[in-house]
């Protein structure tokens, strides 16, 4: 019976490593503005808007691609490709 349980839990973790990653999104009030990142589609994304502040975008998955230096009032946004296996970050920026 234990082997039973140990194959069942090892065919369950097989499927689940090769199943497609889900989309993932969230959106915060952070640094005065609205930011919303994810992954949908094959790729990171990260949005950013900030009325009354110069501003920016980042995702990094395994690469760096930003974009900075966005006027006030309108979205910062950026895209990368989602990798799978990988750990992606999404950041937002004020600039200085």
């Amino acid at each position: 019976m234990r082997f039973g349980r140990v194959l069942t839990t090892a065919m369950v973790a097989g499927v689940l490593a090769f199943t497609p990653a889900a989309a993932f999104a969230g959106s915060q009030l952070v640094g005065g503005g609205i930011w919303n990142y994810g992954t949908s589609a094959g790729a990171i994304y990260s949005h950013y808007l900030h009325n009354t502040q110069c501003h920016g975008a980042s995702v990094h998955n395994g690469k760096l691609y930003r974009v900075t230096n966005i006027k006030p009032g309108v979205w910062a946004k950026v895209h990368a490709k989602d990798w799978p296996m990988r750990v992606d970050h999404a950041y937002w920026h004020k600039c200085a």
